[in-house]
């Protein structure tokens, strides 16, 4: 190697370990930036040269170090299973918080929800059957009667707002998501130019990056790499953002579907809300991510809840006025209804939010000699009140609505308790991706320190190869004379 190649040598090892100490200084400055991933710098030795001249060859040993690339640190695999464990859990703590409120709004057990206000409904027919004559206790009756309506009616509008909330939750979402994946195809379009201009997008990539971590949360997406530094981003299969062009989602309400010839009052199939492909309307499969909870709550979780409470209001109904119509009142009359039921607000709503008790010209409403407690037409003052006992008697029927709402309350507590346990499940597994995620691509300050070390001596080294270098020629030129001759 002649002294002035070896100057060469030299300067570049001063470059490349001052190219590494700005690039760990960028790690350091980022420390605590969300969403960045730690760099390195790629050296690779410059050769000397292969192909011999005609007369002579090199002898040279080497043209010291070359920088070919500043890499992001980032662990594919892992970063595809993040997104993937990521959505799951979104959509499981969505379908938690769901189920969470529909427990919230039958509040049970509680010594003013639904169960003890149906015990305090069939006491109050105990008390007409041990005081038929009394108008107090024909009056708490029917107190006790609309307490019980009001649970039935708000329990059924407060299950209707979750599901328009939802409903509406999703359309936001999803607004959400449009955008987002806007974001990510101009992301893309910078990366590409940066990338073919010969620049780092390292930078402009983390921040992309850190968009799809956002939108997976949201609607559960799986990448892959593009051309030039790009990503493309599909949600269950199909492309959402390919290079620097993005699709857009909408919601779209699904027409009702036909009465169920089983069951006629059955909310299955009202009300649905469907995501699509705005392009053509397709459906959009959803795998995870919060918009999957809250289809799952509006299309499932809420109306099967509310329908079961609208079998509740019904069973409670029929039961009552089976036996009340076969009964008299104080005044003689017969075939009265003690509970109507009229139809309230959209489809989806149903008998629950319907029930009151009856009114009219024949509604025990208002009118608490109406109430049937006797089994035969005798005149005021009759004993007989066995009417008012076989419907104290319902309280303890295994088919009545008292059990009916124990084993509908066990089952909402079972179902709630399960997917609570499976998002909590779920939650630590995706903890622990992120962990080992972040243990690749995150910052690690005693290691950057560790790296700014060793760039620091490696860079002194080179200037002192520099100097000596310089010496050498210094003594060549200035105290041998030798050149040029």
């Amino acid at each position: 190697m002649s002294d002035f190649a070896a100057l060469n040598t030299a300067l570049s090892g001063l470059l490349a370990h001052r190219k590494a100490s700005e690039v760990t200084g960028q790690n350091i400055a980022n420390v605590n930036t969300p969403g960045y991933s730690r760099q390195r710098i790629d050296l690779t030795a410059s050769a000397s040269g292969t192909v011999p001249a005609v007369w002579a060859r090199s002898t040279t040993v080497g043209n010291g170090v070359d920088v070919v690339g500043q890499t992001r640190i980032r662990d594919e695999f892992l970063e595809r299973r993040f997104l993937a464990e990521q959505a799951t859990s979104s959509s499981l703590t969505r379908q938690a918080q769901t189920l969470s409120r529909v427990e919230a709004v039958f509040a049970e057990p509680s010594d003013t929800a639904l169960a003890a206000q149906l015990a305090d409904y069939w006491a109050a027919w105990d008390d007409v059957a041990n005081q038929p004559s009394s108008e107090g206790a024909r009056s708490s009756l029917l107190e006790r009667g609309t307490t019980v309506v009001e649970a039935f009616n708000r329990a059924a509008t407060e299950l209707g707002q979750l599901r328009d909330a939802a409903a509406q939750q999703v359309t936001t979402t999803i607004e959400q998501v449009n955008a987002l994946a806007a974001r990510i195809a101009d992301l893309n379009g910078s990366i590409r130019n940066a990338t073919a201009a010969g620049l780092s997008p390292n930078e402009l990539s983390d921040q992309r990056d850190l968009l799809v971590n956002e939108l997976s949360t949201l609607v559960g997406v799986t990448t892959r790499a593009g051309e030039h530094g790009t990503v493309e981003v599909a949600i269950g299969g199909t492309s959402l953002v390919t290079g620097n062009r993005a699709e857009r989602l909408q919601v779209a309400d699904l027409p009702a579907a036909p009465p169920n010839a089983a069951d006629p009052t059955s909310l299955v199939g009202w009300g649905q809300v469907q995501v699509q492909w705005a392009r053509d309307g397709y459906p959009v499969t959803l795998t995870g991510g919060e918009v999957h909870g809250l289809v799952q709550a509006v299309n499932d979780v809420l109306p099967r809840h509310l329908d079961q409470l609208n079998t509740l209001s019904v069973t409670l109904r029929n039961d009552v006025n089976g036996l009340h119509a076969t009964g008299y009142g104080s005044d003689g009359g017969t075939g009265r209804d003690f509970f109507s039921a009229t139809p309230a607000g959209p489809p989806y709503i149903g008998a629950a939010a319907g029930l009151a008790l009856s009114s009219g010209p024949d509604g025990v409403a208002g009118h608490p000699e109406w109430i049937a407690a006797s089994g035969v037409a005798t005149p005021v003052g009759n004993q007989d009140v066995s009417v008012a006992q076989q419907l104290a008697a319902l309280h303890d029927s295994p088919s009545g609505v008292d059990a009916a709402y124990r084993a509908f309350i066990g089952r909402l507590g079972v179902e709630a308790q399960s997917v609570s346990r499976r998002s909590i499940i779920q939650d630590a597994v995706t903890h622990q991706v992120d962990t080992q995620r972040l243990a690749v691509s995150g910052v690690n300050i005693d290691e950057e320190m560790v790296n700014l070390t060793l760039s620091q001596h490696a860079y002194n080294a080179a200037a002192r190869v520099l100097t000596t270098i310089d010496s050498m020629i210094d003594t060549l030129v200035n105290r041998t004379g030798l050149v040029g001759r």
